[in-house]
């Protein structure tokens, strides 16, 4: 019995390990792709240490069959990094009346691909978390396609995030934006609470915006960021917090640069509200 109980132990880690392995590769295999999709679009702006960085990263992949899965997990960190810094322009210049467009560093920012791919998310007994492709329109507001979190029954969402990692941003001001549905659906928009569109800097500071809209009536929100060194990544997305609420949904996110002299002020220092650091999926 205890020779038989071993061997299907053993055997049981082998498959999960190689559930595991077959994951990655999946994961990886994604990755490769945004980064070649990348550098085909960015070249010809692209910095030298960008350009050098993909010729080494692809030298990298020719060898993927021999790695653990460990090595091609850091792979694919190193490609999606790649990807980001190849569509940063080398001359990158901007300021409050030329600012510049990055929302191409954004993954899959208006979910146009029918699915949620780029983003991370979790809530926990939730009716419904992910892509949504119905619409919701308010004046010249609209989300059609979208992420999204439900509870029914007018119940409590529940802490949780939906978000991805931006990496390769120079430091300086952004503003990110979107279109998002954050509504009590068994009350009003005045007892709409917890919900925010936030930004937060790795080893910095975090901002956040509460945003509440009324049932199925989505509002544009725009959340100031000031991003203080440029080796940092930066989480973005929308998250709940102790909400008075049961629907998030979000949709057309965007992210503009305003240089490293914008007088645009961030939003207030959300680094004192506990859940936005610790809500992780």
């Amino acid at each position: 019995y205890d020779t038989m109980y071993a061997a299907l132990t053993a055997l049981n880690a082998a498959q999960a390990a190689a559930r595991e392995h077959v994951t990655a590769y999946a994961a990886l295999t994604n990755a490769q792709m945004l980064m070649d999709e990348a550098a085909a679009i960015y070249t010809e702006t692209a910095s030298i240490e960008a350009l050098e960085a993909y010729a080494a990263t692809s030298a990298k992949l020719e060898d993927v069959d021999n790695m653990t899965t460990e090595e091609i997990i850091a792979l694919t960190e190193e490609c999606n990094y790649v990807a980001a810094a190849l569509k940063v322009p080398a001359d990158i210049t901007a300021s409050d009346d030329a600012p510049l467009d990055m929302t191409s560093i954004i993954v899959n920012p208006d979910f146009s691909t029918g699915d949620a791919s780029g983003w991370t998310y979790g809530f926990d007994a939730i009716s419904n978390l992910g892509y949504q492709g119905a619409t919701y329109t308010n004046g010249e507001v609209s989300i059609s396609q979208f992420i999204e979190g439900w509870r029914s029954g007018n119940n409590p969402i529940g802490d949780g995030s939906i978000e991805q990692t931006l990496k390769a941003l120079p430091a300086g001001t952004y503003v990110l934006a979107a279109d998002i549905n954050a509504t009590d659906q068994g009350g009003t928009k005045e007892t709409t609470a917890g919900f925010y569109l936030f930004a937060n800097e790795e080893g910095g500071k975090k901002f956040a915006i509460e945003v509440a809209t009324g049932n199925g009536a989505p509002e544009h929100f725009e959340l100031t960021i000031n991003k203080e060194t440029k080796e940092s990544d930066l989480t973005i997305g929308i998250m709940t917090l102790n909400a008075a609420g049961n629907w998030l949904a979000a949709d057309n996110f965007t992210l503009t640069y305003y240089g490293t002299e914008s007088a645009k002020v961030p939003a207030g220092d959300a680094t004192g509200i506990e859940s936005v650091e610790s809500v992780e999926v």
